[in-house]
Protein backbone atom coordinates (compact mmCIF):
# COMPACT_ATOMS: atom_id res chain seq x y z
CA UNK A 1 0.00 0.00 0.00
CA UNK A 2 1.36 3.41 -0.95
CA UNK A 3 0.89 6.67 0.96
CA UNK A 4 -1.88 7.90 -1.35
CA UNK A 5 -3.99 4.81 -0.57
CA UNK A 6 -3.37 5.25 3.16
CA UNK A 7 -4.26 8.94 2.88
CA UNK A 8 -7.57 8.10 1.17
CA UNK A 9 -8.42 5.61 3.94
CA UNK A 10 -7.54 8.21 6.59
CA UNK A 11 -9.81 10.81 4.95
CA UNK A 12 -12.61 8.24 4.69
CA UNK A 13 -12.27 7.58 8.44
CA UNK A 14 -12.27 11.33 9.15
CA UNK A 15 -15.46 11.71 7.08
CA UNK A 16 -17.03 8.75 8.89
CA UNK A 17 -16.38 10.36 12.29
CA UNK A 18 -17.04 13.93 11.13
CA UNK A 19 -19.71 13.68 8.39
CA UNK A 20 -19.56 15.99 5.39
CA UNK A 21 -20.46 19.52 6.35
CA UNK A 22 -19.73 19.10 10.04
CA UNK A 23 -16.15 20.40 9.84
CA UNK A 24 -15.62 24.17 9.84
CA UNK A 25 -15.15 25.40 6.26
CA UNK A 26 -11.65 26.74 6.94
CA UNK A 27 -10.22 23.33 7.93
CA UNK A 28 -9.69 22.20 4.31
CA UNK A 29 -7.62 25.31 3.64
CA UNK A 30 -5.53 24.97 6.79
CA UNK A 31 -4.79 21.29 7.27
CA UNK A 32 -1.71 19.55 5.91
CA UNK A 33 -1.66 15.79 5.58
CA UNK A 34 1.52 13.89 6.22
CA UNK A 35 2.45 10.31 6.79
CA UNK A 36 5.22 7.89 7.56
CA UNK A 37 5.65 4.15 7.68
CA UNK A 38 6.38 2.46 10.98
CA UNK A 39 8.97 -0.27 11.34
CA UNK A 40 6.08 -2.77 11.15
CA UNK A 41 4.93 -1.37 7.80
CA UNK A 42 1.78 0.41 9.02
CA UNK A 43 1.09 3.91 7.78
CA UNK A 44 0.62 6.67 10.32
CA UNK A 45 -1.32 9.48 8.67
CA UNK A 46 -1.57 12.83 10.47
CA UNK A 47 -3.67 15.89 9.72
CA UNK A 48 -1.83 18.88 11.14
CA UNK A 49 -2.37 22.59 11.58
CA UNK A 50 0.28 25.26 11.92
CA UNK A 51 -0.14 27.98 14.50
CA UNK A 52 0.11 31.46 13.07
CA UNK A 53 3.54 33.02 13.13
CA UNK A 54 4.66 36.21 11.51
CA UNK A 55 6.00 35.52 8.03
CA UNK A 56 9.49 36.68 7.20
CA UNK A 57 10.28 39.15 4.44
CA UNK A 58 9.35 37.61 1.09
CA UNK A 59 7.56 34.60 2.62
CA UNK A 60 4.06 33.39 1.83
CA UNK A 61 1.98 30.22 2.17
CA UNK A 62 0.85 28.41 -0.99
CA UNK A 63 -0.74 25.17 -2.14
CA UNK A 64 1.45 23.03 -4.40
CA UNK A 65 0.11 19.68 -5.58
CA UNK A 66 -2.44 19.74 -2.78
CA UNK A 67 0.15 20.32 -0.05
CA UNK A 68 0.52 23.48 1.96
CA UNK A 69 4.07 24.85 1.64
CA UNK A 70 5.93 27.94 2.70
CA UNK A 71 7.58 29.86 -0.13
CA UNK A 72 10.34 32.45 0.19
CA UNK A 73 11.42 34.91 -2.48
CA UNK A 74 15.10 34.62 -3.38
CA UNK A 75 16.00 38.28 -4.00
CA UNK A 76 19.22 37.41 -5.81
CA UNK A 77 17.49 35.26 -8.43
CA UNK A 78 13.98 36.71 -8.31
CA UNK A 79 12.30 33.32 -7.91
CA UNK A 80 10.50 31.61 -5.05
CA UNK A 81 11.85 28.56 -3.25
CA UNK A 82 10.11 26.09 -0.97
CA UNK A 83 11.22 26.56 2.64
CA UNK A 84 11.98 23.16 4.15
CA UNK A 85 12.63 24.50 7.63
CA UNK A 86 12.64 27.96 9.12
CA UNK A 87 13.23 27.34 12.79
CA UNK A 88 9.60 27.62 13.81
CA UNK A 89 9.04 28.37 17.46
CA UNK A 90 5.88 26.27 17.56
CA UNK A 91 5.29 22.62 16.80
CA UNK A 92 2.63 21.60 14.30
CA UNK A 93 -0.66 20.66 15.97
CA UNK A 94 -1.85 17.13 15.14
CA UNK A 95 -5.64 17.34 14.99
CA UNK A 96 -6.37 13.89 13.57
CA UNK A 97 -4.15 10.84 13.37
CA UNK A 98 -4.71 7.26 12.25
CA UNK A 99 -2.75 4.07 11.85
CA UNK A 100 -3.48 2.17 8.63
CA UNK A 101 -2.69 -1.56 8.39
CA UNK A 102 -1.64 -2.12 4.77
CA UNK A 103 -2.49 -5.82 4.79
CA UNK A 104 -6.09 -5.39 6.01
CA UNK A 105 -6.79 -1.70 5.25
CA UNK A 106 -7.98 -1.42 8.87
CA UNK A 107 -7.84 2.16 10.14
CA UNK A 108 -7.33 2.82 13.86
CA UNK A 109 -7.85 6.32 15.18
CA UNK A 110 -4.96 7.50 17.35
CA UNK A 111 -6.12 11.09 17.84
CA UNK A 112 -9.27 13.04 17.08
CA UNK A 113 -10.19 16.64 17.81
CA UNK A 114 -13.32 18.65 18.33
CA UNK A 115 -12.87 20.73 15.19
CA UNK A 116 -15.75 23.05 16.10
CA UNK A 117 -13.75 24.15 19.17
CA UNK A 118 -10.73 25.19 17.08
CA UNK A 119 -10.39 28.86 16.23
CA UNK A 120 -9.43 29.61 12.63
CA UNK A 121 -7.69 32.81 13.78
CA UNK A 122 -5.10 30.70 15.63
CA UNK A 123 -3.90 28.78 12.55
CA UNK A 124 -2.39 29.48 9.16
CA UNK A 125 -5.20 29.30 6.57
CA UNK A 126 -4.61 29.56 2.84
CA UNK A 127 -7.17 31.87 1.30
Amino acid sequence: MDFESARRLAIAKLNQIHPCGSLPEWVDRAVTIGGARSAGGEWRVDLILFEKEPLGVGERWSLINGSRVLLRLNPARGNEMVVLTRGSKTEPVVVFSVLVDPSTAEVSVLRDSEFAELNADDYEVIV
